[in-house]
């Protein structure tokens, strides 16, 4: 489940920048919904304790994650809808950063659902298996193309 800590990982470093970037800068999102930024610290505390609970292979983090991974996907929907509805980003952009929100998470809460008995049994074994490996392909493969469609359709948009 290495992969599974990494990303979790990355999504909290990007909600720590986040935070930081929306209490620094003004007319940012916090200003203008500020449940979104209370929202925020709530999910990245959340993504704190899913990753501790990874690490130590707790008996609670498989459920907990579940709804963890769900709330962000719910919440990167929302914070895309804000940016286009305050025209931060354009149409195309929102749709793109919401399908990939949605594979992204999507493709975590398969690979979690796929690794419920590792998660539930602390005795199993685990191992590197077709899961696994489809699961870090994917992920990797999504996240890669996303910040490339992304910076593409960014240099187009100047």
């Amino acid at each position: 489940h290495r992969g599974l800590l990494e990303y979790t990982a990355l999504l909290i470093i990007a909600g720590v920048v986040y935070l930081a970037i929306n209490t620094l800068t003004p007319n940012a999102i916090a200003q203008r919904v500020p449940l979104m930024h209370g929202v925020a610290v709530i999910l990245v505390l959340w993504l704190l304790a899913v990753l501790y609970g990874f690490f130590h292979r707790a008996a609670w983090v498989w459920l907990n994650a579940l709804a963890c991974f769900s709330a962000v996907l719910i919440y990167s929907i929302s914070l895309h809808y804000f940016l286009l509805k305050f025209e931060l980003i354009p149409f195309e952009l929102f749709l793109l950063l919401s399908l990939f929100s949605l594979l992204i998470n999507g493709t975590v809460l398969w690979y979690l659902s796929q690794k419920k008995r590792y998660f539930l049994n602390p005795f199993l074994v685990d191992h590197f298996g077709v899961t696994d490996k489809v699961f870090v392909n994917l992920l990797l493969c999504l996240v890669v193309l996303l910040l490339a469609i992304s910076f593409t359709v960014l240099k187009f948009l100047k």
